[in-house]
C-alpha cells in the first residue's frame, strides 16, 4: 500500500495526469508537467533560455512557445522567425525556422481550371522535398511545385487530369507564375536577392562530384556567369538558393530569366550542372531565347596597359572567329527572315566589325609602341562608349560610360555577339558571350561553356600574337588548347584530351547539321523541338556526367 506522504506527493497535471509533483511547476494555479525541449509533446511546460540569458519555465499554453519542427526542439516565438507549413508525411501542419536549402511549395487546390487560370496560384511552405513527396498528389515541372488535392474535393480521376494538364504544359509557352520571394527585377544588379545570394552560396549544401573537379580545372583561374532565358516553367526556389541563381524578368521572353552569381570552381561547375538538369526537365526554349556567358577573373591584377591590351586579344580573337561561331548555330541566328519577327527588325547580337583594329601597328620590332596602343584602344573605347570618344569624364579610368545609369536597353554596345562594356565600364569586369541560341540542354549549356572560356584564355595567353595579327586562329586552334589545359597540364590529363577531342566533335557535327538546314531553308534547324532531347558523345562518352 503507498503511504499519506506519496500520495500526497502525486499532482494531476495542466493535461489531466497524475503525476509526482516534483516532476511539475506550479504556475498561475495549475501543476505543468516538466517536458523536454527536444522532445515533442513531452510535457506541459518547457525550461527555455531567452536572449537575455535567462532561464525560465514556459507554458505550452502561453502563446511564447512553439515546437520547431526543423530544429526538433522547443523555440520562443518571439525570438525564432518560424514559417507555417506542412511538416510531415501525413501531410499535417506546423512551424518551422526557414531553410531555403530545403524548403519547397506545395498548392492546395487546383490551379488549371481553363480559362479561371492565374498566374500566381496560392502556395504553402514545406519543410522538405522527402516530405512533400509523402503525401502531395504530384509534383508539377511546369510550375515547380507539387500539389496536395486529395482535400481539395477531387475525385482520383480529377486528380490524375490536373497532373497530366501539368505535364502538357512542359515546355509549352504561357503565363509565367512570378517568384514573389526574389521580387523580380530586369537585371541582377537591381535584384534586391542578389548580395543575399552571394552570401548563402557559400554555405549552400551542394554534393561536388569528380566530374566537376576535372571539368573546373579547365576554367583556370576564371569565373562565370550564366543568363539563361526560357519561355515557360519555374524553377524550385529551394534549387535556385541551393545553386545561386536568381530568376529575373525579360521583356522579350515569356519565360524567367535565370541568371546565375558569378561562379568558380568545382562548386560553381555542379551549380550549373544542377540548374541545367532542372532547366532541362522543368522549362522550354524558342528562338526568342539566347544563352549569355560572363568570364570574369579575367583582368585580375593586371596594369591598365595589359587590360587594353586584352581587350583588343579578345576583340579580335572574336572578330576573327565570329564565323566560326555562327556556324555551329542554327540559320535563323543571321536570317532577315527571323529579325522581320522582331520588334525594329532589332538583332541583339550583332556581328563584330573590325574597327581597324585588324591593321593595327601595336606592335614594332617586337615591342610595344604606346602611342599605337592608345590610338588603337580609343578605337576600340569609342565603340564601346556608343561613338563617343573618350574625355576626362569617360575614359577606361574613370570607367564611365556617356549613357551611365541609363536602362540597359539604350546602351546599345551591350547588343553585339562578344559584348566588352563591363570590361570597361562595370565593376563585373565580364567578358560576355552573346551569341549563343536558348538552350535548357546540359550538353549544350556546359559545351558552349567552355568554348566561351577557351576564347577567353586564348586571348589571355595568346595577346601578341592575336595582336601581331601573322596567324589567323580558328576556333579549332582554340579548343586544342585544352588538350594541355594551356601548358598547364593541371587536372586529369586524359581527360583534357578527350575534351579537346570532344569539342571539335560537338564543332563539326554542329556546323554540318546547320549547313544542310540551311540548304534545306530550315533556319530553325529543329534546335528548339529538339533541345531537350539533344545530346552529344564522343566516342560513348559525354562532356560531363
Amino acid at each position: 500500500m503507498k503511504n499519506k506522504n506519496e500520495e500526497m506527493d502525486k499532482v494531476i497535471s495542466f493535461s489531466g495526469e497524475v503525476i509526482e509533483k516534483k516532476n511539475c511547476r506550479y504556475i498561475k494555479g495549475d501543476y505543468y508537467k516538466i517536458g523536454d525541449p527536444n522532445k515533442k509533446d513531452s510535457g506541459d511546460c518547457y525550461q527555455l533560455t531567452n536572449a537575455k540569458g535567462e532561464s525560465k519555465f514556459y507554458r505550452i499554453n502561453s502563446g511564447y512557445i512553439e515546437w520547431d519542427w526543423e530544429q526538433e526542439k522547443y523555440v520562443l516565438l518571439h525570438e525564432t522567425p518560424l514559417i507555417f507549413g506542412f511538416v510531415n508525411e501525413e501531410g499535417e501542419k506546423g512551424y518551422f525556422t526557414e531553410n531555403v536549402f530545403k524548403n519547397v511549395k506545395v498548392v492546395e487546390y487546383p490551379y488549371f481550371r481553363g480559362s479561371s487560370r492565374t498566374t500566381r496560384p496560392p502556395e504553402i511552405s514545406c519543410i522538405s522535398k522527402e516530405i512533400a513527396e509523402k503525401f502531395a498528389s504530384f509534383y508539377s515541372h511546369f510550375t515547380g511545385m507539387y500539389y496536395y488535392l486529395d482535400d481539395a474535393g477531387m475525385t482520383k480521376s480529377e486528380i490524375f487530369r490536373e497532373s497530366g494538364t501539368h505535364n502538357d504544359y512542359v515546355g509549352m509557352s504561357s503565363s509565367k507564375i512570378l517568384y514573389p520571394e526574389f521580387r523580380e527585377a530586369y537585371n541582377a544588379a537591381q535584384s534586391s536577392s542578389w548580395r543575399t545570394m552571394l552570401e548563402l552560396f557559400e554555405d549552400s549544401p551542394i554534393e561536388i562530384t569528380k566530374e566537376s573537379d576535372n571539368f573546373a580545372a579547365l576554367l583556370g583561374n576564371l569565373s562565370f556567369g550564366v543568363e539563361l532565358e526560357t519561355i515557360s516553367g519555374r524553377l524550385p526556389v529551394n534549387e535556385l538558393y541551393k545553386n545561386g541563381f536568381i530568376p529575373l524578368r525579360d521583356g522579350s521572353i515569356t519565360g524567367h530569366e535565370y541568371t546565375s552569381i558569378p561562379l568558380q570552381g568545382p562548386k560553381g561547375v555542379q551549380a550549373f550542372s544542377n540548374i541545367l538538369e532542372l532547366t532541362q526537365s522543368h522549362c522550354g526554349v524558342n528562338q526568342t531565347c539566347s544563352t549569355h556567358y560572363h568570364i570574369g577573373n579575367v583582368f585580375i591584377d593586371k596594369s591598365l596597359k595589359e587590360r587594353k591590351l586584352i581587350m583588343i586579344a579578345i576583340y579580335m580573337l572574336y572578330y576573327y572567329i565570329q564565323k566560326e561561331i555562327w556556324e555551329i548555330l542554327p540559320p535563323y541566328k543571321r536570317s532577315n527572315d527571323y529579325f522581320r519577327t522582331k520588334q525594329d527588325f532589332k538583332d541583339h547580337c550583332q556581328p563584330l566589325q573590325s574597327l581597324g583594329l585588324i591593321y593595327n601597328k601595336i606592335y614594332q620590332n617586337g615591342e610595344i609602341n604606346e602611342a599605337e596602343l592608345n590610338k588603337e584602344f580609343e578605337s576600340l573605347f569609342r565603340f564601346l562608349n556608343d561613338g563617343v570618344p573618350s574625355s576626362p569624364d569617360y575614359n577606361i579610368k574613370t570607367r564611365t560610360h556617356v549613357r551611365s545609369g541609363a536602362n540597359k536597353w539604350n546602351i546599345r554596345s551591350r547588343y553585339y555577339a562578344l559584348n566588352l562594356y563591363n570590361a570597361a565600364f562595370s565593376s563585373s569586369d565580364t567578358v560576355e558571350y552573346r551569341a549563343y541560341s536558348g538552350t535548357v540542354n546540359k550538353d549544350k549549356g556546359l559545351a558552349l561553356l567552355l568554348i566561351s572560356v577557351g576564347i577567353t584564355r586564348f586571348a589571355m595567353k595568346y595577346y601578341k600574337q592575336i595582336i601581331e595579327h601573322r596567324t589567323k586562329f580558328s576556333l579549332i586552334d582554340i579548343v586544342e588548347e585544352f588538350r594541355t589545359n594551356f601548358e598547364t597540364f593541371e587536372g586529369d590529363q586524359s581527360y583534357n584530351e578527350f575534351v579537346a577531342d570532344y569539342l571539335n566533335a560537338f564543332i563539326n557535327s554542329r556546323r554540318e547539321h546547320f549547313y544542310n538546314a540551311y540548304l534545306d531553308g530550315n533556319i530553325y534547324a529543329e534546335e528548339f523541338k529538339k533541345d531537350k532531347s539533344f545530346s552529344f558523345k564522343h566516342k560513348g562518352q559525354k562532356l560531363y556526367g
